[in-house]
């Protein structure tokens, strides 16, 4: 693969975590930080980094694995760049919200994609997704998934409650998108 980041250890990589959150990582669980819109979530993946990049990048099929993508649609692509429209449904307290965004997405050396709204209903959403092949003493493929991401809908006194709700679905979606690598991971086994 190329592109491919050099494997780091695990306790390199969860070094800033505490150490129940680095025993969350390590049995498989998301494990999300920061809030007021700006977070940081990672997953430690049974997968090799070229099916993490395969599953990161399947824009068109996000609305397939994703649990609050109704559609995705790629615009347009050149090189390593791609626009993406997708919509969303979330459930803030009693109504059903649907939100539509399109995102410009760069991709670097199927190691990173850097994502920003060109286009949507949220006042800011950006962020990257990173992958980092884990060096371990199974010698096991593991990949290391972390999304930093800041969102803001500008929603006055309901900011709050769009935080708490995009935080839950970011740990849903993180949990769809391991799902999904162990879903392809069998199909190829």
């Amino acid at each position: 693969m190329t592109g491919q980041a050099s494997k780091k250890s695990f306790q390199e990589l969860a070094a800033a975590l505490a150490p129940a959150e680095q025993d969350s990582l390590r049995n498989g669980q998301v494990v999300i930080s920061g809030d007021a819109g700006e977070y940081i979530a990672r997953v430690l993946v049974d997968a090799s980094p070229s099916l993490v990049w395969e599953v990161l990048t399947d824009y068109a099929n996000f609305h397939k694995f994703l649990p609050n993508v109704s559609a995705s649609e790629v615009l347009e692509t050149d090189d390593s760049r791609t626009v993406v429209e997708q919509t969303n449904n979330t459930q803030i307290l009693l109504a059903d919200i649907e939100s539509t965004i399109q995102t410009e997405n760069i991709e670097r050396g199927q190691q990173r994609v850097d994502f920003t709204m060109t286009e949507g209903d949220l006042k800011e959403f950006r962020g990257y997704w990173q992958i980092t092949p884990v060096n371990n003493a199974e010698q096991q493929d593991q990949t290391l998934i972390k999304q930093f991401v800041v969102a803001d809908a500008d929603l006055g006194l309901m900011d709050g409650t769009f935080h708490a709700v995009f935080r839950g679905a970011l740990q849903t979606s993180l949990k769809a998108i391991q799902t999904e690598i162990s879903r392809r991971q069998q199909q190829t086994d």
